[in-house]
């Protein structure tokens, strides 16, 4: 009962939630925590389906594992339509012009359905192609292509839950996707044993019926999205003339979106050329990063709740032309991330052999794995104040700089030193370009935030917004 009401109050103060006035830590926290919790719960997706893969068999879990970094590239391809949707939704909801928010939320998520659509459609014909760049045995190699193959069609479906997380979020609404969120994760967790082992009248079908199940979930989940968001109390009142692809609305969907596509296929590539530059160890030193990798990405569920809070109440304030407390809803996150983080961080370090000792008793594996979170947990802040100022970029319309200063943190300063360093010291030097990377990505996005230049742009948006011909905002 006490999570129960504990959800039902943050449910209860959401409603009323102002984020253009009075305090600002509190609708912080309102705002991130439920993104925090969902965040979690999403990542059972992929826990479900590793755990029956691999009571199934070798050759699927090892397919399954291939095939997940791939399937995370065919989303990013269209993922930047969501976000560009919530700023755009938060900005119009912060200037109190509910029917262009509205009408916001219905151009992305059409535009986001066709994109599903048609990025879906190429991988479908192409995964097969794509995995032969892999040196993995025939079965693998089939059972990947059924997997993504699958995934795919399932794209649109993806994209539109996707939509879905990302509008309420930006109408300040970030606790109704929860409980659409628990019971798709549930259906996903009980058709996954029926459909890939059989069950009565149903065939086996094995690594497919893992991906029918998640392609069945999603889609029940966005239809349900669907329904809360555009006919429901707690939504936004979308007309059906407001789903018409309209040209002037896809340009300014692309135009705050494509950034953060690039930005997040290239946190995808990055991702993968570090893990080859980790694959030249000893197997005790991958698999010491591989655990120091999950606890950080633990931590970074935290660092995404408070971002997206802060790009929600960004676009919101830039929308009601309250540009001081935006700038100050910043800074202020900035302070609580790096106070909270610091703390979580010291616990960490501290308690580092532990934690790893809880996935292994190899003694080589736990060496590594307590360097690693020596090495990187003492810039948790860090990393906080970084995603603190890009969530605050994207708020403000300005997703090209968002996507520069992650990029640069990852590919211009953490892969070559991480190269450098491993030819210098071994597995350390890549432990401590990670740690430079994120210091310097934070001190980048401060720097940048404080020079003020976005101010402009936030200018620019509401001015665009004031003239925008009626065709691009309230009508077709």
């Amino acid at each position: 009962m006490g999570i129960r009401n504990a959800l039902v109050s943050i449910f209860t103060r959401q409603d009323d939630l102002d984020l253009t006035s009075g305090s600002i830590a509190r609708p912080l926290g309102i705002l991130a925590l439920p993104v925090i919790i969902t965040n979690v719960i999403q990542t059972v997706y992929t826990l479900v389906d590793t755990f029956w893969l691999g009571q199934y068999g070798t050759a699927s879990l090892a397919a399954i594992t291939l095939a997940y970094p791939l399937a995370y590239f065919l989303l990013s391809v269209s993922f930047g339509l969501p976000v560009a949707g919530s700023i755009h939704v938060a900005q119009a909801t912060g200037g109190e012009d509910y029917e262009g928010a509205a009408h916001a939320a219905a151009q992305t998520v059409t535009y986001g359905l066709i994109s599903g659509a048609l990025v879906g459609v190429l991988g479908f014909f192409f995964v097969d192609d794509v995995l032969t760049l892999y040196d993995i045995t025939p079965e693998v190699h089939r059972f990947a292509t059924a997997y993504l193959q699958i995934m795919s069609l399932g794209l649109p479906s993806t994209v539109g839950f996707v939509a879905f997380l990302s509008l309420m979020r930006g109408s300040g609404d970030t606790i109704t996707p929860l409980p659409v969120m628990i019971g798709s994760i549930t259906l996903n967790a009980l058709l996954d044993p029926i459909l890939i082992y059989g069950w009565g009248f149903v065939p086996e079908l094995g690594i497919r019926g893992a991906a029918i199940a998640t392609f069945t979930a999603r889609s029940l989940a966005a239809l349900v999205g669907f329904y809360l968001l555009f006919v429901s109390s707690r939504g936004l009142d979308a007309e059906l003339r407001q789903f018409r692809p309209n040209l002037s609305w896809g340009r300014r969907l692309a135009r705050t979106g494509l950034p953060t596509s690039v930005e997040q296929m290239g946190r995808g590539i990055s991702i993968n050329l570090l893990l080859v530059i980790v694959g030249t160890f000893s197997t005790a030193a991958v698999a010491g990063y591989g655990i120091g990798i999950r606890v950080i990405s633990t931590i970074g569920f935290a660092t995404v709740g408070i971002s997206r809070a802060v790009e929600t109440m960004t676009g919101q304030n830039i929308g009601a032309g309250k540009l001081d407390r935006a700038v100050t809803t910043n800074y202020r996150a900035a302070v609580i991330a790096f106070g909270s983080l610091t703390a979580i961080a010291i616990l960490t370090w501290v308690t580092a052999r532990p934690i790893v000792s809880l996935f292994t008793d190899e003694p080589a594996t736990i060496r590594f794995g307590v360097s690693f979170l020596h090495w990187v947990v003492p810039t948790f802040g860090f990393i906080g104040v970084l995603r603190t100022f890009v969530g605050g970029f994207r708020g403000v319309g300005m997703t090209t700089v968002a996507a520069v200063i992650v990029l640069t943190t990852r590919g211009i300063i953490r892969l070559p030193i991480s190269w450098f360093g491993a030819q210098a010291v071994g597995p350390s030097g890549v432990w401590i370009s990670i740690a430079i990377s994120n210091v310097v990505g934070a001190v980048l996005a401060l720097a940048w935030f404080r020079l003020g230049s976005w101010r402009n742009n936030a200018i620019d948006t509401l001015d665009d917004a004031s003239h925008e011909p009626a065709d691009a905002v309230g009508s077709d």
